[in-house]
């Protein structure tokens, strides 16, 4: 008896949902018929069960005021009727057929533009069209929308012919409009939202544990370091990969400016903090300013980039203007954008995204595929452009130059099963 009473309860609970489904789509279809019938069939279902309990005999009561709600609920919304014949029945709300919109003129887009235009929604803001969601935005768009100008003239820099892509790279505009940015925004269009950001004049402090502390402008970076580009792969912890030419100079060169002391274990990045230019530290939702951390020996890896420069131009600011680090083993959120500072420190550093969530995003943050998100797989990546998909490499393909880093780090293989108890290995008596 229980068994057919916890039976009709589900049974109960399909009918309810599938009778809002059958509504909406009754509602669409202005078919009232089908739901008085759907709805009736149900009641005989539940009426024929008439041996079950009275709390279950209390829910067909309910469903039957259900049922009259919803058909009454049908007639006032659906205006068209099947009986002997069609007719409107005009409601309160409903406006005139004459006042209607011809369906020409709404799909009218060039129209809808030349309107913005005319009440200078689109001049005033300094935004075009598309930017404005009527259209596609065009390269040009989302470059002008991001381009920093200091610096352009150091550009192109030699290609580092040791590193390849091993796969097509990516195409400007593909890597340009789906980018993270938090500060800016949290969804992928950052590009819309960073023309208030101003990446020049901008300076870079190294400080901590270091003999000769120094702050660098983008000119002494010009003049002090050998820059060249460099074709990466880069991974997001998000599944989503892409193949970009970086401008930039190793991280140890920059270190080996300021003569990091002995004790100097780790080393920490800040990212700037400006409110007024970047919206979302309006909020305290997240630990502003984004900051990131790496053991010195991570930073002195050869892989290990300060980057200046992306496709033979300066960083525009949706890809971390003007100075970004790019970290090509590990996922991309660990390659920090528009730093304001780096320090060396003898502790691990908090991190942004660690301190939010240390289960899903761990300090050192790897490319494994043996190690899933929490939340999903990361066997493999999708290429952004023409989303081809491949098997996530461990390292993302970089284990020459850094696997020896990880040798007893128990992220470097999956964690074997623990041993079952003995007690639940033995047969029992």
């Amino acid at each position: 008896m229980q068994a057919r009473i916890l039976c009709t309860f589900a049974t109960l609970r399909l009918c309810v949902e599938s009778c809002f489904k059958s509504l909406a789509k009754s509602y669409i279809n202005r078919y009232y018929c089908l739901e008085v019938s759907f709805l009736a069939h149900f009641q005989q279902l539940f009426i024929s069960h008439h041996k079950v309990s009275g709390c279950v005999q209390k829910s067909l009561g309910s469903i039957r005021r259900l049922r009259y709600n919803m058909i009454q609920l049908i007639y006032a919304l659906t205006p068209i009727r099947k009986n002997s014949m069609n007719y409107f029945v005009r409601r309160p709300w409903d406006l005139s057929q004459s006042l209607i919109t011809e369906e020409s003129i709404y799909n009218d887009k060039q129209g809808r533009r030349e309107f913005l235009k005319s009440i200078g929604v689109i001049a005033g803001a300094g935004l075009s069209a598309s930017m404005l969601g009527c259209q596609k935005a065009t390269i040009e768009e989302i470059d002008n929308a991001g381009k920093v100008e200091e610096g352009k003239k150091n550009y192109p820099f030699p290609r580092n012919e040791d590193f390849t892509y091993g796969r097509p790279e990516t195409e400007r505009r593909d890597a340009a409009e789906y980018t993270n940015f938090y500060e800016f925004s949290t969804s992928k269009q950052v590009y819309q939202y960073v023309d208030k950001f101003e990446p020049t004049p901008w300076k870079i402090s190294v400080e901590g544990l270091c003999r000769k502390p120094t702050t660098f402008d983008l000119d002494d970076i010009y003049k002090l370091f050998t820059l060249e580009e460099r074709a990466y792969r880069h991974r997001c912890v998000e599944t989503w990969a892409m193949c970009v030419p970086w401008t930039g100079f190793p991280m140890s060169d920059l270190l080996a400016k300021v003569d990091p002391l002995a004790g100097a274990k780790y080393v920490k990045f800040d990212t700037f903090f400006n409110p007024e230019q970047a919206a979302t530290q309006k909020y305290d939702d997240y630990p502003w300013p984004y900051s990131e951390g790496l053991t010195i020996e991570e930073a002195m890896n050869p892989l290990s980039l300060i980057t200046t420069g992306i496709y033979g131009t300066p960083l525009p600011k949706q890809h971390g203007a003007p100075v970004r680090l790019v970290l090509p083993w590990k996922y991309g959120f660990k390659s920090i954008k528009s730093i304001v500072k780096i320090e060396l420190t003898d502790e691990k550093p908090k991190t942004f995204w660690n301190s939010l969530n240390p289960n899903e995003y761990g300090f050192e943050a790897n490319v494994n595929p043996e190690v899933p998100h929490p939340r999903w797989s990361q066997a493999s990546e999708w290429m952004l452009g023409n989303r081809e998909r491949h098997p996530t490499v461990k390292y993302n393909g970089y284990g020459d130059y850094v696997a020896k880093l990880y040798a007893d780090s128990p992220l470097s293989s999956p964690p074997k099963p623990a041993p079952l108890p003995k007690d639940l290995l033995t047969a029992p008596s």
